[in-house]
């Protein structure tokens, strides 16, 4: 997980990460750099202010949206995922 491109000391349950540099970031779907391919959500709050964590990654699954800690929008293409 690259702790400095997330906002804050803790990465929050449910938070949708890609993929950039072989390292976790924050999901961006207007990214340009590969943030903007969802890789999945995290599946468990990473305290990120004491270095960079292993975080276990939910890969496929149903996601509740309204239930996520950041505004997301479902992708056109759902992958792996139901989205509820």
């Amino acid at each position: 997980m690259n702790a400095e491109a997330f906002t804050g000391d803790v990465v929050q349950s449910g938070t949708p990460v890609a993929v950039v540099g072989g390292k976790l970031v924050p999901f961006n779907s207007g990214g340009s750099d590969g943030s903007e391919n969802l890789v999945g959500f995290v599946v468990e709050d990473n305290l990120v202010s004491e270095g960079e964590p292993n975080a276990a990654v939910l890969l496929h699954g149903q996601v509740i949206v309204q239930n996520l800690p950041v505004e997301f929008t479902a992708p056109a293409d759902p992958g792996q995922f139901i989205y509820r």
